[in-house]
């Protein structure tokens, strides 16, 4: 399924408006996998890079990378600078768009894959607003290898995760700098 029903106005022929609309007002999660190519392209350490949020500043409460800590459910998620992306600069071009996290890879899109890694949908999110339209800025073969890539983060990123739960129940490496140092992260 593909739905490519633009969801605002102000870009006729569909292209991305380069507005830096999905780099502001929104949380992006992220993996391991994304720190570590922040931390090599930026030199920032990782604790610079994410923030953790919790259920009341992400309404994401379907995924699977939320993470148990001792004092409440958190998920690992790109820092902001005030209401936008720290890495967006003044003219609201990202400064870190070869190491992007995947999830700004494949905004405003959701892809959903099926467990074959075929494609099962395509749409764009409904919580960007954005009119941007598969073939000006977005390919859906890129979209596709995107998302696989992802996926199989994903996978590696939340064995880790439960992995870190256990050891939060057993009282060890509690709180943010203790997650970072078990994800290899600092």
């Amino acid at each position: 399924k593909t739905n490519q029903t633009a969801t605002a106005a102000g870009c006729a022929d569909g292209a991305c408006s380069n507005n830096a609309i999905c780099c502001k007002d929104t949380i992006v999660p992220i993996t391991d996998a994304d720190v570590k190519r922040l931390m090599k392209a930026t030199g920032l350490p990782a604790d610079e890079i994410v923030r953790l949020y919790s259920t009341s500043d992400l309404q994401y409460d379907n995924d699977h990378t939320w993470i148990q800590m001792g004092y409440g459910k958190r998920i690992v998620g790109l820092k902001k600078n005030g209401d936008r992306c720290k890495f967006l600069n003044e003219h609201g071009l990202c400064t870190v768009y070869d190491a992007r996290p995947i999830p700004c890879r494949t905004s405003p899109y959701m892809v959903q894959l099926d467990d074959a890694g075929r494609l099962d949908e395509l749409e764009l999110n409904a919580d960007v607003d954005c009119c941007g339209r598969l073939g000006s800025h977005w390919s859906k073969k890129k979209l596709l290898s995107d998302a696989r890539r992802e996926d199989a983060e994903d996978d590696a990123y939340i064995d880790q995760l439960r992995a870190y739960e256990r050891r939060v129940r057993r009282g060890r490496n509690r709180g943010k700098r203790g997650l970072l140092k078990f994800l290899g992260l600092a």
